[in-house]
């Protein structure tokens, strides 16, 4: 019975740890500082770090909301009424 009990108990673990793992995600705000010919974007976010990122329309300068996930990073160009 504590065998059983012991083994549930790893096995919910491990799962809710690769669940975990695959869930998290960061999210930030961040300024344009370069876009090369191909529409690579650098990324510079609040806190400091840079970030590269495929986003369409933008150029040095533009405030972008950014996602990153799975080690790939998605942002999009924040509207005029974003302060």
């Amino acid at each position: 019975m504590i065998r059983k009990l012991t083994m549930m108990m790893i096995i919910a673990v491990a799962v809710v740890s690769v669940l975990a793992t695959l869930v998290a995600a960061a999210e930030f705000e961040g300024t344009v500082s370069a876009v090369d010919d191909k529409g690579m974007a650098t990324v510079k976010a609040t806190d400091g770090k840079e970030y590269k990122a495929q986003i369409a329309g933008v150029k040095a300068g533009d405030k972008v909301d950014c996602h990153v996930e799975g080690g790939k990073t998605s942002c999009h160009k924040l509207g005029k009424t974003h302060k």
